[in-house]
């Protein structure tokens, strides 16, 4: 009878881990959805500076990995683009700065972020085209974007 119960007992954790790794799946495609409507609001957003196409974004609690998903949905989508995207969830802030691959040589997405960090309490870095950030920080991103647009602007508009 003691096996008995072990049996069952050992078959309701496993149903129970077999329940929860589908309800986090689950999670993440409404997640990964929702992110894709995201995306297309977000184009709308983009602002021209010298022919380039600057978006900034907060995304309230959205983890590194749903930013990451949306940054690529965007840098897609766009022609010539900078894309810099802050969350904030649970204490902590999030920080990406994509560029699409005409765009490398010009502005490179890890230095971009590694000036940027400072201003969330972080540190970060990255690849040319993608990197991120992590910090502190909160209510610091409407900050970050001023400080994102006004470097990017400066270095487009002294090269024209």
């Amino acid at each position: 009878s003691k096996d008995r119960d072990l049996e069952g007992i050992v078959q309701a954790f496993a149903a129970l881990v077999h329940w929860n790794v589908a309800s986090d799946r689950c999670l993440q495609q409404s997640q990964t959805q929702e992110v894709s409507m995201q995306a297309q609001a977000l184009l709308s957003s983009a602002i021209n500076i010298s022919g380039v196409q600057v978006l900034t974004a907060t995304l309230p609690d959205v983890d590194g990995k749903a930013l990451r998903t949306l940054a690529d949905q965007l840098r897609a989508s766009l022609q010539s683009a900078l894309i810099c995207l802050g969350s904030e969830a649970e204490g902590k802030v999030s920080l990406l700065i994509a560029a699409t691959s005409d765009l490398t040589g010009r502005f490179h997405a890890g230095k971009l972020v590694g000036a940027l960090a400072p201003l969330i309490g972080g540190k970060g870095g990255g690849k040319a085209d993608f990197a991120q950030a992590g910090g502190t920080q909160t209510g610091s991103l409407p900050k970050v974007f001023e400080s994102f647009i006004g470097t990017v602007r400066q270095n487009l508009e002294t090269r024209a």
